[in-house]
């Protein structure tokens, strides 16, 4: 991945832990210089300093993607320093879960509202950018759109990263023409601090719910991530790619 992504510019959202933290890591350590994006601004400046640690090139971009005016102001920002957007991951989300008749309008607002509205608003802030030479956006999804659960009820999870694929595919459309390429990528039960709430014996169970009979690890999914920012992938768009350990097909 080195050589063909030195240069190159990203944004991550949702990268102050976990997953979005992985990619982060990854694509710096491929040369890439990446905008790090968290509404936590203190989880932004500690993955800052420790790319930057490593070696890497990487600037702070705290906003909250729900919001679109941040939105927009976070990709001025990035177009005044740079003129251009190679790369966008967004990887940005939030769980309330609850059954149906437990769910609150504003519950049901906000898994949406930062789900897909804010991958919405960072496509499109990103086209733009990207038109003039291409690039790749990542949208990070879940196998429990195709499954219709996860752990516990929580329908406004599934619908929105069920509307994410779709958005990746209507997407994929519009930037083929310009050279952008879209693809998702849905991970199922990875291991990282959101099943920190977890018991002991809850925790003990989750292997059993997956055919490999392991969660994958955050590294996992970035490498795949990672993949499809490469022009390795350069025939790819309009992709799901799942790396769940076969728990679609269970």
């Amino acid at each position: 991945m080195k050589s063909d992504s030195a240069s190159k510019i990203a944004l991550v959202t949702g990268a102050g832990r976990g997953i979005g933290r992985a990619i982060a890591r990854q694509l710096v350590q491929a040369g890439v210089t990446v905008y790090v994006n968290d509404i936590n601004a203190e989880a932004v400046r500690d993955v800052v300093h420790e790319l930057i640690a490593a070696e890497g090139k990487a600037f702070p971009a705290a906003a909250d993607i729900a919001n679109a005016a941040e939105v927009t102001a976070l990709f001025a920002i990035i177009a005044a320093r740079t003129g251009r957007l190679d790369m966008l991951v967004n990887n940005a989300a939030i769980s309330h879960p609850a059954a149906l008749s437990e769910i609150s309008d504003d519950d049901w607002q906000a898994v949406l509202s930062v789900n897909l509205s804010g991958a919405f608003y960072c496509c499109r802030a990103a086209f733009p950018l990207m038109q003039t030479h291409g690039g790749r956006i990542i949208n990070l999804s879940s196998v429990s759109a195709y499954t219709g659960k996860v752990l516990s009820n929580n329908a406004a999870y599934i619908a929105a990263k069920a509307g994410l694929d779709g958005l990746t595919r209507a997407l994929s459309r519009e930037g083929a023409p310009l050279g952008i390429a879209v693809n998702s990528v849905a991970p199922g039960i990875v291991e990282t601090d959101i099943h920190a709430h977890l018991s002991a014996e809850q925790r003990a169970l989750l292997p059993s719910l997956i055919p490999t009979d392991r969660l994958a690890t955050a590294e996992e999914v970035a490498e795949v991530v990672c993949f499809l920012a490469t022009a390795a992938s350069s025939q790819l768009t309009g992709q799901i790619i799942h790396v769940n350990g076969g728990m679609y097909f269970a």
